[in-house]
């Protein structure tokens, strides 16, 4: 268990990608519906492909991390992140970069982009969202779990949600973590596709809070912080 006393906590901007992506390489491949996707030969570079995907989309659009500082380490190590993006504003990044990774996982995998097109059909024809924030992916390094951690940086995307006064949607294709989003975060299942051969995955949403008198609106949450006091049963 790692040492929670230690620990900062910050948005991510380019200069991070590479300490990002060590710890998404090593936790996409734990993802039921990411697993069917890199397809029965996955092999660390097109791990490492789809992890720089989800950066080249959503490091624009919403990252924050926890960073474990420890003796002997000139910079703090990630530990933890969380990656979202918003309906009220335009995907940022850059689209070329994206192109040519799709492109290389493709020529690496000849069923990689059929794969990835029936994902994106298959999650658009189950369900229209409403306005809202969307967890897109969570992690924390092995020794960081069942500490808290992923548990504190997904609070932050609920509390943004929150703020805005939208709807938060999460998918699971893990029926431990979907369970987690229900039983922490007061979730319900709206929707669910099947891929071909694949997991079942379902899209869960937080409805907008309102205030006392039932109008949608902004809720005063408490910024977010790794605490002891935080720790829970939460895991990737």
């Amino acid at each position: 268990m790692g040492d929670l006393a230690n620990l900062c906590v910050r948005d991510l901007g380019p200069a991070d990608e590479a300490s990002a992506l060590e710890v998404l390489e090593r936790s996409v491949v734990e993802v039921p519906l990411y697993r069917w996707l890199l397809g029965d030969e996955c092999t660390a570079e097109q791990a490492r492909r789809w992890s720089q995907v989800l950066l080249a989309v959503h490091l624009h659009d919403g990252a924050r991390a926890v960073f474990a500082e420890e003796p002997g380490r000139l910079t703090p190590r990630m530990c933890g992140l969380v990656l979202w993006s918003s309906t009220d504003h335009a995907r940022g990044g850059d689209a070329g970069r994206l192109h040519r990774l799709i492109t290389d996982m493709g020529q690496a995998d000849a069923g990689f982009l059929r794969r990835y097109q029936e994902m994106a059909a298959a999650d658009a024809a189950a369900w229209t969202p409403p306005a809202s924030v969307d967890v897109v992916f969570a992690a924390v390094a092995p020794n960081m779990r069942r500490t808290g951690v992923l548990a504190d940086l997904v609070d932050h995307v609920v509390a943004l949600a929150d703020r805005n006064g939208v709807a938060v949607i999460a998918r699971a294709s893990d029926p431990a973590l979907a369970a987690t989003y229900e039983r922490r975060w007061s979730t319900t299942p709206r929707a669910e596709f099947v891929v071909t051969d694949g997991p079942r995955v379902q899209i869960l949403q937080r409805d907008p809070v309102r205030d006392h008198d039932g109008h949608r609106g902004p809720a005063h949450a408490e910024p977010n912080r790794v605490s002891a006091r935080s720790a829970g049963d939460r895991s990737s």
